[in-house]
């Protein structure tokens, strides 16, 4: 399963250098091919969610900042309560760390479990610093290590049964009310 890892990585960052200044993805546009870890260390493929409309975020489990990373967890998980209630199903949700080297599956898993995520359709996911880092620049989160925290950006996309990026919202201050109706 790493040589897989691995494998997607390289294609993954030989795309963010090609796009250079355009690597940016618009809404429009379809995600990024990637293969990262979940919180059990399963590995999970963009390819998989075909078929499926998937909410993906980016988040570190240290952030000590209330309104950030913190919040759109809550946010994600809101939306998942909702979305049960509701009987809407077939979507997943998808938040990957800014941070793989201290994020592992494990403490992922663990992070998830403290704020009731239910995991049969969240993923935590963690990866090569290189995977991570070409889906930030894909995904235009700004992410820049300092000491024991990370100064960044937050975007919440919504992406399409085809793999399109349908919606974003940048920032953590963003509606579970308003992504339900697009659901």
């Amino acid at each position: 399963k790493d040589a897989l890892v691995d494998a997607v990585t390289r294609r993954l960052r030989e795309d963010t250098q090609l796009r250079g200044k355009h690597a940016y993805r618009e809404i429009g546009e379809n995600v990024p091919e990637f293969s990262l870890y979940n919180q059990d260390g399963r590995v999970v493929s963009a390819a998989e969610f075909r078929g499926q409309r998937v909410v993906l975020n980016f988040i570190f489990t240290r952030c000590p900042v209330a309104t950030m990373c913190p919040a759109a967890t809550a946010r994600m998980i809101e939306l998942q309560r909702r979305a049960r209630e509701q009987g809407v199903e077939d979507f997943r949700l998808l938040s990957i760390t800014l941070d793989p080297d201290f994020d592992t599956p494990a403490v992922l898993k663990a992070y998830g479990e403290s704020r009731g995520a239910d995991f049969a359709n969240f993923d935590f996911l963690t990866g090569p610093e290189a995977a991570i880092r070409s889906l930030l620049v894909q995904f235009g989160v700004i992410a820049q290590p300092g000491e024991n925290i990370w100064k960044h950006t937050l975007a919440t996309v919504l992406i399409d049964r085809n793999g399109r990026i349908v919606h974003r919202v940048d920032g953590s201050n963003w509606d579970p009310a308003d992504f339900l109706r697009r659901l």
